[in-house]
């Protein structure tokens, strides 16, 4: 469409641009005539990683925690905050209905919940709370829970947060002395 634009204005600037056009063509085809022959060993490996890479990375992007029926989630805003709960119900787009051991059973905006990497299998729709801590507990989510990163970082921070002034006092006292022995060894 660019040539037909530029022959239409027959002027020394698009004749320039015809010109130019012509040479990127012919070394993009140039280009693709060396990948047909095989090109290089070097050429062909670093293709080779290139592809494994971009595959490395579209694996990466396929997304995984889907809101579902089942599916495990945290609280993140309220008084419930920090709470464990179990999708029930999705209600419309927006909100879903929860419940779990911990918490009422209510329906709270998705935007208040963090998903988690656990789904509780054999959840059906609208599940009574009796069964749903049944299965619960036969999943033992709590242990599973406290065994991913995340948990494990917020626990270090709660018991941070819950240090007095003394405590706190003695945290600053052994990071200096951990300091000292560090540079010492250097």
């Amino acid at each position: 469409m660019l040539l037909n634009l530029i022959l239409i204005n027959n002027t020394k600037w698009s004749k320039e641009l015809i010109k130019e056009e012509k040479r990127k063509a012919a070394y993009i085809h140039r280009g693709k005539q060396r990948n047909k022959e095989g090109g290089s060993r070097n050429e062909k490996i670093r293709d080779e990683s290139s592809q494994k890479r971009q595959q490395k990375e579209m694996e990466k992007d396929v997304f995984n925690k889907f809101v579902q029926v089942g599916r495990v989630v945290q609280i993140n805003y309220g008084a419930d905050k920090g709470k464990l709960a179990v999708i029930v119900n999705i209600v419309n787009q927006n909100r879903i209905l929860i419940d779990g051991e911990h918490i009422v059973r209510q329906v709270i905006p998705i935007r208040r919940i963090h998903l988690t990497k656990f789904q509780i299998e054999n959840v059906e729709l609208n599940q009574r709370t009796v069964l749903l801590k049944k299965k619960i507990a036969k999943f033992d989510l709590t242990k599973k829970y406290a065994e991913t990163s995340y948990a494990k970082k917020q626990a270090a921070k709660a018991k941070r947060a819950n240090l007095g002034d003394f405590d706190r006092f003695r945290v600053m006292v052994l990071k200096k002395k951990l300091a000292r022995t560090s540079a010492k060894s250097k």
